[in-house]
């Protein structure tokens, strides 16, 4: 009795044991997630890097079935789509510079457009919005230096995808194999399936994403050209570049065309406004459900939201990580969380009849 009295004079109870455990959890916890945060560009690349090994994975695996290694078989599919883009770039380059050279080229046409229209719609004269546009102006080297090093950095980022991909994938049979044998035995049947289940959609997800870029630049540029708006290609390059973005990147994309088709007339940018509206709606509810959701599952609104918030967290770069990890977290939520507690709450009303909620019959 006395040494109890001593320990609870002391604060020794039994209860200090769980507070320092808890403490201890939640302190660790905290600084696991601020070393996170402080590294998330680079979370974010391994990310994206294990994403594309995920989505190179069957073909690989297909090759290595003929004695081919995996490192080798990555790397031919790196060719194949280097080569792609190389005939891409042959043939983009010239229509790029053509229409650069017709951008820089019609500065006395444009002026005279200008003019013209500004005389119809009561407008200001060039020369104010040469006045209120020249700060602007003045600040565009800073931001094309800044954005000089953004491609760059983006550059290295894309590098280091590739070979986080490569190296992943030469590891994936064993790394999948450790984290099977990490699980319960009477569980890992369940791994094996939800493993699958998370392959089968993230690569979905980057299937759909390159369907969905080539339908919405294809439709675009071919809209474009009909509409007469100028430099069609380069704008249907950025709607191309912008779905990377999910229902967000044919608004950003409207915005120059709209501009550019003011140039010509009011009513064209209205007309191009209400192109890029319909091509949204097009996208929205029609290539994403046939094409992305499909694959994925994943609802719509949970999109919107890990766009919004990986953009919000780490621009452009986090936008692009946030719906692989939102696919994970959705599946890892409906495949393991949902199953689980549901078990759970069976054997609860099992071994508790009595609990059972009263019915209240119909009047």
């Amino acid at each position: 009795m006395t040494q109890v009295h001593q320990g609870s004079a002391r604060g020794e109870g039994p209860g200090m044991p769980r507070v320092a455990l808890l403490t201890a959890v939640v302190v660790s916890t905290a600084g696991v997630m601020l070393l996170a945060y402080q590294l998330r560009e680079i979370l974010a690349v391994v990310a994206l890097g294990i994403v594309v090994s995920v989505t190179c994975a069957p073909i690989a695996n297909y090759l290595a079935r003929w004695r081919i290694p995996r490192a080798l078989g990555v790397l031919g599919i790196y060719a194949v789509l280097g080569t792609l883009f190389g005939l891409f770039l042959w043939y983009a380059i010239p229509e790029a510079i053509h229409e650069i050279d017709r951008l820089f080229g019609e500065g006395d046409e444009f002026q005279e457009r200008y003019a013209e229209i500004a005389d119809t719609y009561n407008l200001p004269p060039l020369s104010e919005v040469g006045e209120y546009l020249e700060p602007l102006a003045r600040n565009l080297a800073p931001t094309a230096a800044r954005q000089a090093l953004a491609a760059v950095t983006g550059l290295l980022y894309l590098v280091t995808i590739l070979v986080v991909a490569l190296l992943f994938t030469t590891v994936q049979v064993s790394t999948h194999e450790l984290l099977i044998s990490l699980t319960s035995p009477r569980h890992r049947q369940r791994a094996e399936e939800v493993t699958k289940i998370l392959g089968r959609r993230v690569r979905g997800f980057v299937i759909g994403e390159v369907i969905s870029m080539t339908i919405v630049g294809v439709v675009t540029y071919v809209g474009l050209v009909i509409l007469g708006v100028p430099f069609p290609f380069l704008l249907a390059g950025l709607a191309f570049i912008l779905e990377l973005l999910p229902v967000l990147g044919p608004w950003l994309a409207g915005i120059p065309a709209v501009t550019l088709a003011l140039t010509v007339s009011p009513e064209l940018a209205i007309t191009v406004a209400f192109f890029y509206f319909v091509l949204q709606q097009v996208e929205s509810n029609v290539v994403i459900p046939l094409v992305q959701r499909h694959q994925t599952e994943v609802p719509a609104v949970v999109v919107l939201v890990a766009v919004l918030l990986g953009a919000a967290s780490m621009g452009i770069l986090g936008a692009l990580i946030a719906l692989p990890l939102a696919i994970v977290i959705h599946t890892l939520v409906t495949e393991v969380v949902v199953p689980w507690r549901t078990q759970q709450c069976t054997a609860e009303l099992q071994d508790h009849p009595t609990s059972r909620p009263a019915v209240t019959p119909p009047v």
